[in-house]
């Protein structure tokens, strides 16, 4: 009962500051949050990880498993976030995608560490660990950028996402795909960039 009055009583700045807080907390989690509920994500880390460790006499085997668990990471980011969740602590479309991409590359490092490690206890090393690592993150940050480019259209978003995880494991079999890799980045940077503007709030 003492709660509403307190909180009636708190200026509107520190109420707006504390509702944007609360905002960008669970729109920085949303896609991890509602992955692991909707794909069973951490049921499958665990198995992947038990696989490879198991398997790690293969030298395959860490490689092989970093990019099941990225193929299951990717899959988060195929549901667009509500409206609201979109730019409510950023000062720009490009502040927030880097905050988006910045979050989405801690969460993908801290959970393919167990793979990272078993890569450089291999014959892979440490050169062989980053090289995967740069590689996943490159491949995720497109994956990020491709959901706000066709954002809140999710069958264009989910094709566009398919295509460029395509075009990122097509890399490891052909260099040639690179110079495709990088157009497809510098264009999602500024689609989705420009898409976001149409989001703007203050």
């Amino acid at each position: 009962m003492v709660l509403p009055p307190l909180a009636a009583a708190l200026p509107a700045t520190t109420e707006r500051t504390a509702r944007n807080r609360r905002s960008l907390v669970r729109a920085e989690a949303f896609e991890w949050v509602s992955g692991l509920r909707r794909r069973l994500g951490w049921l499958l880390w665990l198995l992947l990880v038990g696989l490879t460790a198991g398997l790690r006499q293969h030298t395959a085997a860490p490689a092989l498993g970093l990019g099941a668990w990225l193929l299951v990471t990717v899959s988060f980011y195929d549901v667009p976030e509500p409206v609201p969740m979109l730019l409510g602590a950023a000062r720009s479309p490009g502040q927030w995608l880097r905050g988006r991409l910045g979050w989405a590359g801690l969460y993908f490092g801290l959970t393919a560490a167990p793979f990272l490690t078993l890569l450089v206890l291999g014959p892979a090393g440490w050169g062989g660990a980053a090289l995967l690592l740069v590689w996943g993150l490159t491949v995720l940050t497109l994956v990020v950028l491709a959901k706000y480019t066709f954002y809140p259209h999710a069958t264009t978003m989910r094709y566009a996402q398919a295509g460029v995880v395509a075009l990122g494991f097509l890399i490891l079999a052909d260099s040639v795909y690179a110079s495709l890799l990088a157009a497809a980045l510098l264009g999602l940077v500024w689609r989705s960039r420009y898409r976001l503007r149409f989001y703007r709030y203050d």
